[in-house]
């Protein structure tokens, strides 16, 4: 927040995307555990830090009526782009190796950020938008500790769930490979029947519609409908069950397909509808505030 306040949007996320991109490409000359924890535990999450708090309050500045929906399509964005990210960081380590793939994860981010960072634009101006880091008057309100307690145990959910996708997806008879093609086909729209080897790609579909892809969208669409901050807590709570109650009974094959299409398009709402409920609890003009504690504790948890 602070270099946001001094420096403005695109300078911040220019430093980003240097210290993301840096990190990277550092890792790939590592050799020692000290190695990887300055490059990617340090300046690759600082660069991450100040990309995700400088971007994630941009996109209710300028929409109103559907808010929530914009919000959660860009966010959709991370189920598709997660989906590439991993299956091709996973060929490239088997083909080119660690050291490379590191290099060219960091060219390929570095160009993409680049761009986005030029066309992006805020409207911090003209809403009059107050950038404090850590304003006091917002602490003083119940309804934003809560907010903060939502993300947090939210986020908790959400990591182990996601890490626990291709370790389960082995144990209940899928080889290797179809595991960490299942942990991706959680964040994706993708059709990966012939990957799978299925003889049917019936279940593939269904899971397919109702994973991240999709998901995020149709929660937004909800959300502006019936209330950001009830939806919000609808599909927390459909997201639990699902994990709780259905997760043990999926037993194999179809049946934890359609199990981890379902947690995949309630769980990890978080990121679609985080702009729109701080703008219900703040207001937009303290949303940049409200926004980046609110993902700092995120990213902290996670």
């Amino acid at each position: 927040m602070l270099c946001l306040k001094r420096l403005g949007t695109r300078p911040t996320l220019a430093i980003g995307i240097a210290f993301q991109s840096t990190g990277l490409v550092a890792a790939s000359f590592g050799t020692m555990l000290w190695h990887m924890l300055l490059s990617q535990g340090l300046c690759f999450a600082v660069g991450l830090g100040l990309i995700v708090n400088t971007t994630v309050g941009i996109v209710p500045q300028w929409f109103q009526r559907k808010r929530s929906f914009a919000n959660s399509l860009a966010a959709s964005g991370t189920g598709f782009g997660g989906l590439v990210y991993s299956l091709a960081a996973n060929q490239m380590i088997q083909g080119l190796g660690l050291s490379w793939s590191f290099r060219i994860l960091a060219v390929a981010s570095f160009f993409v950020n680049a761009v986005c960072c030029v066309l992006l634009r805020d409207r911090n101006e003209a809403l009059g938008t107050v950038l404090v880091a850590f304003h006091v008057r917002i602490f003083k309100r119940a309804n934003y500790l809560l907010l903060l307690a939502w993300g947090v145990f939210s986020i908790i959910g959400y990591v182990i769930l996601v890490y626990s996708l291709p370790d389960y997806a082995q144990a209940v008879g899928f080889s290797a490979s179809r595991g960490s093609v299942i942990g991706a086909m959680f964040n994706s729209l993708r059709i990966f029947g012939s990957q799978l080897g299925f003889d049917s790609g019936y279940a593939l579909m269904l899971s397919d519609l109702v994973s991240q892809g999709l998901g995020r969208p149709v929660v937004g669409l909800l959300s502006d409908r019936f209330g950001h901050i009830r939806v919000a807590g609808i599909v927390t709570l459909i997201a639990s069950l699902a994990t709780l109650l259905l997760w043990p009974l999926a037993g194999r094959y179809y049946a934890a397909i359609i199990v981890f299409a379902l947690m995949g398009m309630f769980t990890g709402n978080l990121f679609g509808i985080i702009g729109p409920v701080t703008v219900d609890v703040v207001g937009i003009q303290l949303l940049p505030t409200g926004i980046t504690i609110a993902g700092s504790l995120v990213l902290y948890t996670h």
